[in-house]
């Protein structure tokens, strides 16, 4: 197959047209983008003229002065913030121009030598409890009105006396032979609230002529005594508070004057221990010179307000210590007959003179 002849000159021709307006293209861009740069420098030149001509400068005198001016970086100071220039102010040429700026001196080196720069911390005290302070025993000190010393009496004295009182009143009775002229009643353990319980049947009874009698029933047969000697508070010395078992012995000296109002009263004081105590039931920590002690102190007080007369039969039996010597109960509570005597002593030489 041939070609048509007459197709090449067409082709030419329209190559030429587009060559033809690629080119006047490119003409006219970079005659806009010659114009624009000419007026862009003109521009420019003629707002540099208009500010030369002109008295306002448009950079601060600080800043052209650093401007013209080679950058030195200046030495460290002491001061924790920077210097801010002023218009005055000129930058050293060179670092060796710079003036020495003092160093701070620490704020520590003012102290006295003999001071610390840095205070040693000292540890905080841990506060502890106090120590447990040892135990005085109790000397059987001198009460201002107890019973004083005199002459002493004799047997016939205690025909009208009646003996109230727990074990260790019967071991006076056994050990003196007092049982001969006075009338006892005692018992083991027995307690000043087992004496005035509201209920009969939970009161301690007495072995009295055969009879097994409360209190106020022998008081109140056998009622031809004058005195009445009282030793109760030991089997007590474990009650947590003292005034109850005070409240119950002024029931006890109520229940005496109410069957004999003229009866003569000696409230003996309760007698110490020995600095070792042993028996089944015995209980060293309520057992104790120091609660005993306690205890003699109400009674005394006891005997102020209500009129009896306190007896301080302890002076007669302790040691310079205040504790029952050694030897003196095999115990170390319930005592002998040398010591029974020496109390039987005591109360012969110490009675109310009418």
């Amino acid at each position: 197959m041939t070609k048509d002849k007459t197709d090449f000159p067409k082709k030419n021709t329209k190559q030429k047209q587009k060559r033809f307006l690629s080119k006047r293209a490119w003409l006219i861009s970079g005659a806009v983008t010659g114009a624009v740069l000419l007026f862009v420098v003109l521009f420019v030149c003629l707002y540099q003229k208009e500010d030369d001509g002109s008295g306002v400068q448009a950079i601060a005198p600080s800043s052209a002065a650093h401007a013209e001016t080679p950058a030195v970086t200046p030495a460290p100071t002491a001061s924790p913030s920077p210097v801010l220039a002023t218009e005055d102010a000129t930058v050293p040429a060179t670092a060796s121009e710079i003036p020495e700026t003092p160093t701070a001196t620490p704020a520590t080196s003012a102290l006295p030598k003999t001071a610390s720069a840095s205070p040693t911390p000292t540890a905080t005290p841990v506060p502890t409890a106090a120590p447990t302070p040892t135990p005085t025993p109790y000397t059987g000190c001198y009460y201002p009105n107890q019973v004083p010393e005199g002459d002493p009496v004799g047997w016939e004295y205690f025909e009208d006396a009646v003996f109230i009182g727990d074990s260790r009143m019967e071991d006076f009775a056994f050990f003196t032979g007092m049982a001969k002229y006075a009338r006892f009643y005692t018992h083991i353990g027995v307690s000043v609230n087992q004496l005035v319980n509201p209920d009969p049947e939970q009161q301690t009874r007495f072995s009295v002529n055969g009879e097994k009698l409360t209190l106020k029933e022998a008081l109140t047969k056998y009622n031809d005594f004058t005195k009445v000697y009282i030793m109760l508070g030991y089997n007590e010395i474990g009650w947590p508070y003292p005034e109850e078992f005070i409240k119950y012995y002024e029931q006890v000296l109520e229940l005496i004057w109410s069957i004999r109002p003229d009866a003569l009263i000696y409230v003996e004081s309760v007698i110490p221990v020995a600095r070792k105590i042993s028996g089944s039931g015995v209980d060293p920590f309520y057992e104790n010179n120091e609660n005993i002690a306690i205890f003699n102190r109400n009674i005394y007080e006891m005997c102020e307000r209500q009129n009896a007369h306190f007896l301080n039969v302890q002076e007669a039996l302790v040691d310079e210590e205040g504790y029952l010597p050694d030897g003196a109960a095999s115990d170390g509570i319930h005592m002998g007959k040398s010591h029974c005597m020496l109390w039987l002593e005591y109360i012969k030489s110490h009675t109310v003179q009418s």
